[in-house]
């Protein structure tokens, strides 16, 4: 059996406005701050809208970091707006962040 490792999902729920809080935009220094509420545990149907929303403010998603222990089993690729997006689980990183 293979595992198709390219996802493309619509928005989890268009009924409900994304749970997303960034700080104000500052001059530019490397990062974001602000959180996330998603409202599953499976992140390849959960980032295509996070993603096209931190577009607006830091351009094209290309890869994402998360912690593995808090999503489901996610797949290395999902496609957002016609564009790659790679996604690196991990098993150290505080499954409350994402990078």
């Amino acid at each position: 059996m293979t595992h198709d490792h390219t996802s493309t999902f619509p928005p989890v729920d268009a009924k409900h406005p994304l749970r997303l809080r960034l700080t104000p935009k500052a001059a530019p220094t490397g990062y974001v701050d602000g959180a996330w509420w998603p409202r599953t545990s499976d992140l390849a149907a959960e980032l295509p809208e996070l993603a096209e929303v931190l577009a607006i403010r830091l351009g094209a998603v290309s890869r994402v970091g998360y912690a593995m222990a808090g999503w489901d089993d996610t797949p290395r690729r999902v496609e957002v707006d016609g564009q790659v997006v790679r996604l690196e689980g991990f098993h150290v990183q505080d499954e409350t962040s994402s990078t």
